[in-house]
């Protein structure tokens, strides 16, 4: 499927837990890819975009704005891309649960939606330069380096404005081997956060936080 240059509106059915435009079990090749650019995503009952078991899959200049708990979310992938895209204006649904039960809310959760313990696995993906901003609780929940001294390419150049409690949530990828040693992230900019710009919830004996910059954090 290619899709480039539209606008689609309306999209997703109320409080089911499922974007407006997703792609489940979709597998391609490196010469036959999704696509999914230079488009914008607006207004919908709950979520905006999911990635989910998935691979070869290029998602990049694209807005997603006005949704409800979830933005973006993207778990189990394989050799995708999601880049250069803006992600905004995610609300809470306001669902009454009972007990300790809580709605998982984010502008974009990456490789944390599925098992909020350990995250889940992707692998080869890319995930650069992205912008989340009015964002229900953070901005990303996202994974480190695949290893410590890689490129970073799994998230690095991204940025969070706006979010009511935090800008980035970050977290080890669970494709490392290595992270009881050590766990990397960097290139990460946030601002007018209402709590911390970065929060890292990682076990690991030495843990790398470089190129990071936080302004007007409340």
């Amino acid at each position: 499927m290619i899709v480039d240059n539209v606008e689609f509106s309306n999209l997703s059915q109320k409080d089911v837990g499922k974007g407006g435009i997703r792609f489940e079990g979709a597998v391609g090749s490196n010469k036959i890819q999704s696509k999914l650019t230079n488009s914008a995503f607006h207004t919908g009952q709950d979520w905006g975009f999911s990635l989910i078991s998935s691979e070869n899959i290029v998602v990049t200049n694209n807005a997603f704005v006005g949704w409800r708990a979830i933005g973006v979310r993207l778990d189990k992938t394989k050799n995708c891309t999601f880049s250069d895209n803006f992600v905004g204006d995610v609300k809470a649904r306001g669902i009454a649960f009972t007990g300790m039960t809580i709605d998982k809310e984010a502008c974009v959760a990456y490789g944390s939606y599925d098992n909020t313990s350990t995250g889940s696995t992707n692998v080869g993906t890319t995930f650069e330069n992205n912008i989340a901003a009015g964002c229900v609780f953070a901005g990303f929940i996202a994974p480190g380096y695949y290893a410590c001294g890689d490129d970073g390419k799994n998230f690095k150049g991204n940025v969070a404005h706006s979010s009511n409690m935090v800008g980035l949530y970050a977290y080890a990828a669970p494709s490392g081997s290595k992270n009881a040693a050590c766990v990397e992230f960097s290139h990460f900019a946030a601002y007018k956060t209402q709590e911390a710009c970065v929060v890292s919830y990682i076990k690991t004996e030495l843990q790398k936080a470089h190129h990071i910059t936080c302004i007007d954090v409340q």
